[in-house]
């Protein structure tokens, strides 16, 4: 369904984030004591249930996991003052960039992702300058699929924004985010193996960048991911 392989850029992405294992511990304990604020029934809570799952997926252990709702659901105080925020900027050769935080000091947290753009070549934004070039989707990575006509009759009638097939028998397909947990059923329905099931900024337009700047934004790229409160880190390059 789509020319340009969105799945390039946002599989680099992954495994960037994947790679800061003990941050991410502390940024998942954040995580699901933010949504543990909707409920604390995964059933009925499906971004709490997808974090439970990312936290399972890198060792978290249970006893975190069950702290992390109690405190989200209102049974501690640790929640009061852990902020999402999302920042705008650009990069080297204009590439847009969003960033998420979860964060206990906003003025701390601003004064550092402002630094870091500025010293690597970037530009902190204002909101509203990169947002509009991105699409807020739900995404779902399946695997042991081939690519058939019955297949694509399945998908198409799930009403998707998109999908693609990927090498190695795996797809990506992407969804309004009201739909993500419906969706999601549908495919283990119908007997397809999900990898992974989360939200995203999909960009709507990618920019080709020179070599250079793929060096420098890689080096900006890296230098958000390791700030203690960044959970989430997204752009449009090429």
């Amino acid at each position: 369904m789509s020319g340009h392989s969105k799945w390039a850029t946002i599989k680099h992405q992954k495994g960037i984030k994947d790679a800061k294992r003990s941050k991410t511990f502390s940024q998942m304990t954040k995580e699901i004591m933010v949504v543990s604020r909707n409920g604390e029934n995964p059933e009925t809570n499906y971004s709490l249930k997808l974090a439970i799952q990312k936290a399972k997926s890198i060792g978290l252990p249970k006893e975190n996991i069950e702290r992390a709702i109690q405190k989200g659901s209102g049974a501690g105080n640790d929640l009061n003052n852990i902020e999402e925020i999302v920042y705008e900027g650009f990069g080297p050769g204009g590439v847009g960039i969003i960033v998420k935080v979860l964060t206990e000091k906003r003025g701390r947290s601003l004064q550092e992702m402002r630094l870091v753009f500025d010293k690597n070549n970037g530009n902190l934004s204002g909101k509203g300058s990169v947002m509009f070039n991105f699409d807020f989707v739900g995404e779902i990575e399946i695997e042991n699929v081939k690519q058939n006509d019955e297949l694509e009759e399945f998908l198409i009638g799930l009403d998707l924004k998109d999908y693609e097939f990927l090498e190695e028998n795996k797809a990506i397909l992407w969804t309004e985010p009201k739909n993500l947990s419906s969706v999601s059923e549908k495919l283990e329905k119908y007997g397809l193996n999900i990898v992974s099931s989360d939200f995203t900024y999909l960009p709507k337009n990618y920019i080709s960048i020179s070599e250079e700047n793929k060096i420098l934004l890689e080096k900006l790229i890296q230098k958000i991911e390791e700030l203690d409160d960044v959970s989430g880190c997204w752009n449009n390059a090429e």
